[in-house]
């Protein structure tokens, strides 16, 4: 199991396996500092995501290699980022987030938001069901 929490400046990962902890780091992988890093432009290049992208395997391959584990089966997110992924992907309103908590969501749906959201510009996000005015400025990154 993947357990992650992305935080504005790191994002801390921890692996586990039947129970056992196997890994956990804390990587420069925030939502914020990479939208400060990366995403100049609104909505992002297409350039800028590639960068991204490398930037995040770079910095959580590795680690995720050392554990020896391959593909996971399962993640837990536990982060207002994540907490906004699945109130959009649910239509749950912002002020209604605490509706969020213990629902799931596919890589698929996830792949699908993110799309969304990478092409979206800042009024546009800002406008998606359970992503907040300022979350909305980071959400690409965060993602």
């Amino acid at each position: 199991m993947l357990i992650i929490d992305i935080g504005g400046g790191s994002a801390e990962v921890i692996v586990s396996d039947g129970g056992r902890l196997e890994s956990g780091v804390s990587r420069p992988l925030g939502a914020v500092r990479l939208k400060e890093m990366f995403l100049q432009d609104d909505p992002p290049a297409s350039d800028q995501l590639g960068r991204l992208y490398a930037y995040i395997d770079e910095k959580l391959t590795p680690a995720l290699k050392r554990t020896g584990l391959g593909a996971f089966d399962r993640a837990i997110a536990t982060s207002s980022t994540a907490a906004a992924v699945v109130s959009a992907l649910n239509k749950i309103p912002r002020k209604d987030r605490d509706r969020a908590d213990r629902l799931s969501a596919t890589t698929t749906d996830i792949g699908d938001l993110e799309n969304f959201l990478a092409k979206s510009n800042l009024a546009a996000r800002r406008k998606v069901p359970g992503i907040g005015p300022r979350r909305a400025e980071i959400i690409v990154a965060g993602i």
